[in-house]
This record gives C-alpha cells, structure tokens and sequence, in this order.
C-alpha cells in the first residue's frame, strides 16, 4: 500500500489561517468551515488559540501562535475581496 504524503509546511500554513479565518473575517463573504476538518490536531492547536485569543506563554507554542493571525488576516481577506467582485471596471 503506498504511503500517503504529508501536506507540505505552507498548505498547512494557509489551511490554518482559513481556518482561523472561517466566519470571522469579512462575515457573509468568507468562510471555510471544511479547513479545520483538514488539519490534524497538532496542527489545529495553534488554530484554537487564535481563535480563542488565549496566547500561550512557552515560546515554541507563541511563534505558532503568531504565525497563525498573520495568515488569517491577509490571504483568506484579499481572497474573499477578490471572488466578492462582480465587475471590473476599466
């Protein structure tokens, strides 16, 4: 049987910062309630304390932490904004 690849560090990146992101940026334009079902638990930690805003003290746990915020506050943004748009006005 072969053996299934691991996602690679930036799908994981972006899948938490949509999943971060899912009903809490740009309410009513953006969400993605299947992006947490795609991360493993140890990967939706650092999403939970975002989602939570509960910042953790050990220094391993806060860069991903911090990581996860710049993610859920740029790309799933700028992606809703950009499918949002009905027209292009030359």
């Amino acid at each position: 049987m072969p053996k299934t690849r691991a996602a690679s560090r930036t799908a994981v990146l972006v899948c938490q910062g949509r999943a971060a992101a899912d009903g809490l940026i740009a309410p009513g334009r953006f969400a993605d309630p299947t992006a947490m079902r795609l991360l493993r638990a140890d990967e939706r930690e650092p999403v939970d304390w975002v989602r939570d805003a509960a910042v953790p003290q050990p220094w391993r746990h806060r860069v991903d932490y911090e990581r996860v915020p710049d993610q859920s506050t740029n790309r799933p943004t700028r992606a809703a904004s950009v499918s949002g748009c009905s027209s292009v006005t030359r």
